[in-house]
């Protein structure tokens, strides 16, 4: 690791100028030749911003919007940390593939690095960026900036990038022991014994072998290599945590991309992970790490990743459920997607089973057939029945107030399982307050049941698409 300083520390002077210049603008000598909107100026003031780091854009479907910290335009030796980090993995382009891998890609979270709001402080023109060996990932880290705080009298003092990088990165080299273990990296090396092979076609049908791979934890040349490939997730998972390497319950499973070159492999690259815990008294299975690079993100390489656990696990008597620790939205549909495609076609979660709501013999046959959990059913049984009365009112308001219901339920359960110690009481009584004032419940149940609708909807041409392929099929 190694920072560099590309200029001398800025007057105090030269800071205001760079504040005042970077939220001044022309106003048009013509109003008629500004924009439809008459935005020009606002326009001018946003392209400052974004120039000079004080503000973010983001992409919507309907138009380009702004995020304005008025911090950082008055502190400029305040940046996000998600603008200025970047990670970049050294691949060697020169291969078969006609489809371009980027070799950059950004964070989408920081806050288990530099605090909850993300921002690093005491440095102008800050630039992170992460190198990283393909195959052994090794990896190796810079930054640079123009100026740096340092006047402990203002409270103007920097932060110890390194020093937060630590618990995570403990692993980094100098760029120079980077660029000698390139020349001798092993491109062709995997760890653990290949458990399913398949081919990822890209967009011009050119087919690319994937493996996927079951690691032996008491190698100690793959444990080093996990430590390495595994600090990534703590810019990509929130709650990202550490896992206890002597804990023998773990188990590792790593997926592996082959390159071709002149029609020969020339190296297999991981591009992603997935541990997972056995608990042997409770009788489960539980996903825990679960990580695809994101510049393979979106090719269904998660799907098939999570497909291989649950057959994985399936097939062992001594585990009763597969359940996942603490997962993200994003996981969550993953996940919903593999279980709705075992049971949206069998005749216990047909249409006319649906309605009726979520029976125990229900969670039995997905318990012992696929070890879900009861709580999980109940979940692709509602999103079931959002799809299936999406078209008809009056079924579509029972389904509501079956959700309202349930809702309610839920509170009075939490309430009646909080127990009465001292650092619960404020949990208690707000708990006590939403279910005593009838508004405020019928509010919150109205919120609550809303928003699991919201995530309902991207499941519907989903459903639609299974309900179809198997309809074509008879």
């Amino acid at each position: 690791m190694s920072n560099k300083n590309s200029e001398a520390p800025h007057t105090e002077t030269e800071n205001f100028a760079f504040l005042t210049s970077a939220i001044t603008w022309r106003e048009p000598k013509n109003r008629e030749t500004s924009d439809d909107n008459g935005n020009h100026a606002e326009n001018q003031l946003r392209e400052n911003l974004l120039a000079c780091g004080s503000a973010t854009k983001v992409r919507n479907a309907s138009n380009d919007s702004f995020d304005v910290d008025y911090d950082l335009i008055v502190n400029p030796f305040m940046v996000r940390a998600l603008d200025v980090t970047k990670f970049q993995i050294l691949y060697d382009h020169e291969s078969d593939e006609t489809e371009i891998i980027s070799k950059t890609f950004s964070p989408t979270m920081a806050h288990q690095v530099f605090g909850t709001e993300e921002v690093i402080t005491g440095y102008r023109n800050l630039l992170i960026n992460f190198t990283i060996l393909p195959n052994s990932f090794h990896t190796s880290m810079e930054y640079t900036y123009s100026a740096m705080a340092n006047n402990p009298l203002r409270l103007e003092i920097a932060d110890n990038i390194d020093e937060k990088l630590q618990e995570w990165f403990p692993h980094l080299i100098k760029p120079e022991e980077l660029i000698k273990l390139k020349e001798s990296e092993d491109l062709m090396k995997m760890f653990g014994d290949i458990v399913l092979s398949f081919q990822l076609h890209d967009k011009d049908n050119i087919p690319t072998n994937i493996y996927i791979t079951k690691c032996d934890p008491n190698v100690a040349a793959f444990l080093d290599f996990h430590k390495r490939f595994q600090a990534l997730i703590v810019f990509f998972i929130d709650a990202a945590s550490i896992i206890d390497y002597t804990d023998p319950n773990w188990v590792y499973y790593y997926v592996y991309k082959e390159v071709l070159k002149d029609g020969k492999v020339v190296s297999r690259l991981p591009i992603g992970f997935c541990t997972v815990y056995m608990f042997t008294v409770s009788k489960r299975a539980r996903v825990s790490q679960f990580f695809i690079l994101p510049n393979y993100q979106q090719r269904g390489l998660g799907l098939r990743l999570l497909g291989l656990i649950y057959r994985e696990f399936q097939n062992q008597d001594d585990f009763k459920y597969i359940t996942v620790e603490c997962p993200c939205e994003e996981f969550s549909m993953l996940r919903d997607k593999l279980d709705l495609a075992f049971i949206a076609n069998l005749p216990e979660f047909s249409k006319e089973c649906v309605l009726q709501g979520y029976t125990p013999a229900m969670g039995i046959l997905a318990q012992k057939r696929w070890k879900l959990t009861s709580e999980q059913v109940r979940h692709l049984v509602a999103v079931l029945r959002c799809y299936y009365t999406k078209t008809d009112p009056e079924q579509h308001e029972m389904f509501i107030r079956n959700l309202k219901l349930n809702s309610y339920n839920n509170y009075k359960k939490k309430l009646t399982r909080i127990s009465s110690k001292a650092a619960k009481e404020e949990r208690v009584a707000r708990l006590k307050r939403i279910v005593d004032d009838d508004y405020m419940l019928n509010r919150t149940i109205h919120r609550d049941v809303v928003n699991y609708v919201k995530r309902m909807l991207p499941h519907m041409k989903y459903v639609e698409s299974l309900l179809a392929q198997a309809s074509s099929k008879v």
